[in-house]
This record gives structure tokens, sequence and C-alpha cells, in this order.
């Protein structure tokens, strides 16, 4: 088989996490957003098995800047006006030939190893879903052959299980996304990476579990 491409949405701008409260130890939650999303990124990058990613912006403010070295090596997928997500993710697919997996970009205690691990399991299936830690929502969609079935939003994990998706076994750290303050505080404690780190005022730290 050949390597994964990864498509990555990312959102930022005034409506973006809007879970959080406007700040979250003193940072705004637009910069969180945008720190949640280049974190993640760099992870992707850097995971085995992937040959190449796609970064779908929706209203990000997510830039070069943003990325550090992983800029030059990620497309973006510039989606048509006022589309969701879930057609905004189908958009980039079709440009895509081969096993093909969605990232959802607010995971910043994501490591590439973390990720290469899941696609490994995921290149044995058709089509695989990670849960999130709640058990509500996705993390990580992948199709290794066909089409990928995106459904994402509110009780997403239930439906890509119907889609026939299997589910993946994943480090917490894959499904711990972020969108409320608990849930920054459970990143916290895994480890985030290094923008997210800069963003909070911490120091950025990796956990073992």
């Amino acid at each position: 088989m050949t390597g994964w491409t990864v498509i990555v949405p990312v959102k930022g701008g005034a409506r973006a996490k809007s879970r959080l409260p406007d700040t979250v130890r003193g940072a705004p939650r637009a910069a969180l957003a945008i720190a949640f999303g280049a974190d993640t990124l760099a992870s992707v990058v850097a995971a085995p098995g992937v040959d190449r990613v796609l970064v779908v912006p929706g209203v990000s403010d997510l830039g070069p800047e943003h990325l550090g070295r992983s800029a030059s090596e990620v497309q973006v997928i510039r989606q048509p006006a006022g589309t969701g997500l879930n057609r905004a993710v189908a958009h980039a697919a079709a440009l895509v030939t081969g096993p093909v997996a969605v990232v959802l970009g607010d995971l910043p205690s994501l490591r590439p190893e973390d990720l290469g691990e899941v696609l490994e399991e995921a290149a044995l299936h058709s089509r695989g879903v990670v849960g999130d830690a709640e058990g509500e929502g996705s993390t990580v969609l992948t199709a290794s052959v066909g089409r990928l079935p995106a459904s994402f939003g509110p009780s997403s994990l239930k439906r890509h299980l119907r889609a026939g998706c299997a589910d993946l076994d994943a480090s917490i750290r894959v499904r711990a996304d972020v969108d409320t303050e608990a849930d920054v505080e459970r990143a916290l404690t895994l480890g985030v990476g290094p923008h997210t780190a800069a963003a909070l005022g911490v120091m950025s730290a990796v956990s073992s579990v």
C-alpha cells in the first residue's frame, strides 16, 4: 500500500472553539485554536507512513509563521465559501488517490508515533475511525480504499461505525481533542506541543501515557 494522504481541517478566527471562554489562562480563544492546529499539523507531518498533508483552513488565521518546518510540507486546499466541515473534507478527499485519512486539527497532545500506530492499524481495514475521549465524536477517520465516509459533528462516532468503519485503537493523545476548559487541562496533563505551550505560557511536555 502506498503512503497516506492526511487531511487536516483547522479553524481559527472568532468562531473557532466557541465552547471555550474568550480567554484561557490569559490566552485568547482564537490564538489557542491556531496553536492547536499548528501542533497537530507538526505531528501529522512527522508521522510515519504519511506521504502528503492537505490543510483545509476554513476561516483559520493559521499561516506559515505558525507551522515552522511544516510550512513547506503541506498543501493548503481552499474550499468554496460557506462550506461546512464534511463538505470541505469531501472536497479535499476528491483530490486524493490512494489511502486517505482525516485528522481534526485540535489535538495539541498528538505525537507523530501516536498517529503512525493508528495508520498502521487502519491499513488493515477499508475504513476506520478513532473516537474522542468522551466516546461521542471522532478525531481521526481513515479509508485505505474507497470513499472516505465523512460525517463529523455531534455523535459522529456512531454514524461512522454504522457506515462500516472499524473502531481503531489509539492512545489517549489521539482522542484528546479540545473543546472545553477541562479539555485544555487534560491536554496539559498529557503534554502539549510547543505552539500550545507558548500560547498558554507553560513548558512544552510529553506524557508517557
